[in-house]
């Protein structure tokens, strides 16, 4: 039974991501670190699904978690903390400490995990990460500067671990209308700011979560069976 694992799956884009992937995946887990009644409600509508603790920050129980899951064939990791939008000049030393911690630290957890097994079997990773690392909007360092290490990380797997079957490529969204992207567009700005950045946008509208989970099933599927060590932006020409 071909498996794969959504970690952060029950938030916005990684509720999208478990439900495409469950149509070209045998079972599906969608994984979560808090909010397990979430979890289970998008594990329920799906043909073949479980549920999973993930907790990032815990890096053996990450371990038994994976362990636990057994035949793993690929995974999306769409997890993050929740952060505000501070200039770098106004960051605390404890937010950097945090958005480190479960971001880029706990996907070296999550590496770390996955390895043992993937160097027997092969196996597909794909991080949702961000535009900003191209493109950066003034106030979202906390967000991109993690997201920074996980794509030089996956890099790194990409290129140390091919040969054992293993790929590793990274999504980076523009402004989507799910999760952080969501909140931040009915709390920060206005209605009248957030309608001129959508006009710098090529295609003329922000992302829906469905659009950056396309981008993580093609991934994560056999059809990207030789593209590794990529970041994939979608981000409608936003970046440009």
């Amino acid at each position: 039974m071909r498996t794969a694992l959504v970690v952060g799956g029950s938030g916005g884009i990684g509720a999208a991501v478990a439900r495409r992937l469950a149509d070209d995946w045998d079972h599906v887990v969608v994984g979560y670190r808090r909010n397990g009644a979430a979890a289970d409600a998008i594990a329920a509508e799906l043909p073949s699904a479980s549920t999973a603790a993930i907790d990032l920050c815990d890096r053996t129980a990450v371990a038994t978690a994976i362990d636990a899951i057994g035949s793993l064939h690929a995974v999306a990791v769409a997890s993050g903390a929740t952060i505000e939008q501070p200039l770098v000049a106004d960051t605390a030393e404890s937010a950097w400490r945090e958005v480190i911690e479960v971001e880029l630290l706990g996907f070296t957890a999550l590496v770390s995990a996955l390895l043992p097994h993937w160097r027997l079997t092969g196996g597909s990773l794909v991080a949702v990460t961000s535009f900003a690392n191209v493109h950066f909007p003034p106030g979202d360092a906390l967000s991109s500067v993690p997201k920074a290490g996980v794509e030089a990380l996956c890099r790194a797997v990409a290129k140390e671990e091919g040969r054992q079957g293993v790929r590793a490529n990274c999504v980076a969204p523009g402004i989507v209308n799910a999760g952080l992207g969501q909140r931040f567009q009915a709390e920060m700005y206005g209605s009248e700011a957030w309608e001129r950045i959508r006009k710098r946008v090529p295609l003329r509208r922000f992302a829906e979560a469905h659009d950056i989970a396309e981008a993580v099933a093609f991934l994560l599927s056999d059809r990207a069976a030789y593209i590794s060590g990529q970041t994939l932006l979608v981000d409608g020409g936003h970046s440009l």
